[in-house]
């Protein structure tokens, strides 16, 4: 009799510690298998479900979402493009499917898609960081 109440003990210690682990951390769902590929209509659902999107928001988004699929597989395709041309140009695409995406979300909707994606990044800013002079880039006028 002993026994079985130690073993029951230790069951019930073992299902409240799975059960507190459970809870203590926030277990986001996996929105597909891991055997297949993302698709426009995946991003789509999670910007719904996220944004609170209208029909006429899905309807104008997916196509835009659509496009960022077919650019990111053609340059994942592409095998003359080294790593670092492949890589600025999944950003690139990124960048121009959030700037069409946040035209057309609504200020409430554009700080939710900001926190889920980052902050969009400023042009001149962006265009600063390249630039090869960069007292020019600050707006300044070299010395002559």
């Amino acid at each position: 009799m002993k026994k079985i109440n130690h073993s029951v003990l230790f069951v019930l210690c073992i299902w409240s510690v799975s059960v507190w682990a459970q809870q203590s951390r926030k277990v986001e769902p996996m929105p597909m298998p891991l055997n297949r590929q993302v698709t426009a209509d995946d991003h789509l659902h999670m910007l719904a479900q996220q944004l609170n999107l209208t029909k006429p928001q899905q309807a104008k988004i997916r196509p835009i979402l659509e496009r960022y699929m077919k650019q990111r597989h053609a340059i994942m395709m592409n095998n003359k493009l080294s790593a670092d041309a492949k890589s600025k140009g999944f950003q690139d695409s990124e960048n121009a499917m959030h700037a069409k995406v946040r035209r057309l979300l609504t200020s409430r909707q554009k700080q939710t898609f900001d926190e889920i994606m980052g902050p969009p990044e400023p042009e001149a800013d962006h265009h600063a960081e390249h630039a090869h002079h960069p007292a020019r880039a600050k707006g300044r006028s070299t010395p002559k």
